[in-house]
């Protein structure tokens, strides 16, 4: 059954923020943390589109689509996006050491 993470009720605001629902997914997921969405178990997540901007233009929809995906099994939370680009040749890669 999902599950709301921040869902207003539509009863208590005229115009509720934007839902996302996690979904359960038994006791044990077997996801890889490997960056890829390539699980069947991913299929059964409900996908949250329709951002916005931040930059140029705030509120304005997002000129890329984005898709979010939440799971959760009685381990662990699950979070995974597509991020779509036109030009994804032109996105800059840094290479920088972490944890310094």
């Amino acid at each position: 059954m999902p599950v709301a993470l921040a869902a207003p009720s539509p009863d208590d605001d005229p115009s509720p923020e934007p839902q996302v629902r996690a979904v359960h997914v038994g006791p044990v997921a077997s996801i890889a943390l490997d960056g890829s969405l390539d699980e069947t178990t991913w299929a059964t997540a409900e996908v949250a589109t329709g951002f916005t901007q931040m930059r140029p233009d705030p509120g304005e929809p997002a000129t890329q689509r984005t898709e979010a995906y939440v799971l959760y099994d009685d381990d662990a939370l699950y979070i995974g996006f597509r991020c779509h680009d036109d030009e994804p040749e032109a996105i800059v890669r840094r290479l920088a050491r972490r944890d310094d």
